[in-house]
């Protein structure tokens, strides 16, 4: 059976870092190679988290690049959840997700 894949977690916005930054530009800005990123990226791996300075790094840097910051819109969403008690119910909105192509 497959994996239920979170999206509110810094592993997915790691993700999305990793996939629009070369090993070189992170090596420039956090001081980190991409392999430990990766590391930090596996959902499975709870003893290796990125630290709060080097995820804003990144944030920063990312949004210099492409206008995205994957760090802080995790946070705006993980916030917005828990303050509406509406989406508490993942019975609820699950068949509005997959209705807009969300895979389960």
């Amino acid at each position: 059976m497959s994996k239920v894949k979170e999206i509110l977690t810094p592993e997915y916005a790691l993700k999305d870092i990793l996939k629009n930054l070369s090993d070189d530009d992170i090596s420039e800005y956090i001081q980190k190679t991409k392999s430990l990123l990766y590391k930090y990226a596996d959902p499975d791996d709870k003893s290796r988290q990125i630290s709060f300075k080097d995820a804003m790094t990144l944030d920063s840097k990312m949004n210099e690049i492409y206008g995205r910051k994957p760090f802080l819109r995790l946070l705006n969403d993980f916030i917005s959840v828990q303050n509406n008690p509406e989406n508490q119910n993942i019975d609820e909105f699950l068949p509005e997700v997959i209705a807009i192509g969300g895979k389960v």
